[in-house]
């Protein structure tokens, strides 16, 4: 998965995304003859996949993503209920009873894209808490929900500010520079390069 790092995608035969994960596991089988894939690291995500590639074995690793993972049915029901005329939108990151009820699963492109583009006024966004935050910037005309008690808010995708950005422009070449050793790079590179190769 594009989100492991690249010691493990050294390690990887290929490398996905949310949006291309499906298609991915299966030009990967065709290209090798196998019927089974181990995918890690996010089990909802292989969940996912399993649904759509029926006749291939996922052997799925025990992660998960916490901002997803804390997202609860009885949230997804308790909004559903209170607004009964709302799209369910979720990504395939999400426990598999909140797939369950969505209208759409997708990527958060494959969201944004329906959301922008559905006659509907009102929806549940399973997903990071930006995503919503954008969709109601980009469409004020129209009502999004993030269906967590809980922070919706994944602390790993808002470690890169714009200040951060700024800081590192203003310091080249002197900024810090992470250096990964060839022997890891490598086949890293390898595995984002069949991945773009496949997604083309």
């Amino acid at each position: 998965y594009v989100n492991t790092s690249a010691e493990v995608k050294a390690e990887s035969d290929v490398c996905c995304t949310s949006a291309n994960a499906t298609g991915v596991v299966r030009a990967l089988c065709q290209q090798h003859g196998v019927d089974r894939v181990l995918f890690v690291p996010d089990k909802n995500l292989g969940n996912y996949v399993q649904s759509q590639c029926p006749d291939i074995e996922l052997i799925n690793w025990d992660g998960f993503c916490p901002t997803h993972m804390r997202m609860h049915l009885e949230d997804v029901e308790a909004l559903k209920k209170q607004y009964p005329q709302a799209m369910i939108l979720a990504h395939p990151e999400c426990n598999d009873d909140i797939k369950a009820v969505a209208d759409v699963i997708g990527s958060t492109t494959v969201i944004r894209q329906t959301a922008m583009a559905s006659d509907k006024r009102v929806f549940i966004v399973c997903t990071e808490d930006g995503v919503r935050a954008r969709l109601a910037q980009d469409c004020p005309d129209k009502l999004f929900f993030t269906p967590t008690q809980a922070c919706a808010v994944c602390p790993n995708m808002k470690l890169t500010r714009l200040e951060n950005m700024i800081a590192t422009l203003e310091h080249l070449p002197e900024a810090d520079e992470i250096v990964i050793p060839d022997a890891i790079a490598e086949p890293a590179r390898q595995t984002l390069a069949l991945m773009m190769a496949i997604d083309s």
